[in-house]
């Protein structure tokens, strides 16, 4: 017993290490502590997803996917192990991912439930609204476009394409309230007074 805790304690102190690599922007590192971690505890979603999440960020979008997939259903099969927040971020990377292959269906599904899970998330519910547009469903992308906005007034992006879908709506009047304000705030951004000036 004594052994195996003390291999849960080292398992958890290098995925701490890899986390703390990762976030410096030392993804070398962080891969090589988060292995060490997973060969003490192979079945360890949070060390998992922090793989996948250092294959995200090299740009290895296969191995990023085959990792927050597994983590997701791993979780299934015991759901206690895995929060709310950290399984609402790997369907959000799901979702994302789906998005940049063209899989508008698969995104939005996989954010749908990222944002049932963590309703304040305004980078889930932007995301959201991407994949619902690309799908065709100028409404329901206008909707989580909306609701993305609501939760972050200060966000440039989401402003802009909030702006962008009242335009295609030809709600008028809706797009100059969104870009007035989202001008002010950001006085320097040219796609917003372009958007705004449109």
């Amino acid at each position: 017993r004594d052994a195996m805790q003390e291999r849960e304690r080292s398992a958890a102190r290098l995925l701490k290490q890899g986390i703390d690599a990762l976030n410096a922007g030392d993804p070398v590192g962080a891969r090589r502590r988060i292995e060490e971690s997973l060969a003490l505890a192979p079945g360890a979603l949070r060390a998992i997803f922090a793989l996948a999440q250092v294959d995200l960020q090299e740009g290895k979008t296969g191995a990023a996917l085959s990792g927050f997939e597994r983590v997701l259903a791993l979780e299934r099969g015991a759901p206690e192990r895995l929060p709310r927040e950290l399984k609402a971020q790997a369907l959000n990377n799901v979702g994302v991912i789906y998005f940049g292959r063209g899989q508008y269906e698969d995104s939005a599904h996989a954010l749908e439930e990222s944002a049932s899970l963590n309703a304040r998330d305004s980078r889930v519910w932007f995301n959201l609204g991407l994949a619902r547009q690309k799908q065709g469903l100028a409404g329901g992308g206008l909707e989580a476009l909306r609701t993305a906005h609501e939760l972050d007034r200060r966000d440039a992006e989401i402003a802009s394409e909030l702006g962008r879908a009242y335009i295609g709506a030809q709600r008028w009047m809706d797009a100059v309230a969104v870009l007035l304000e989202a001008t002010q705030l950001h006085p320097d951004s040219a796609p917003l007074w372009l958007e705004f000036a449109a």
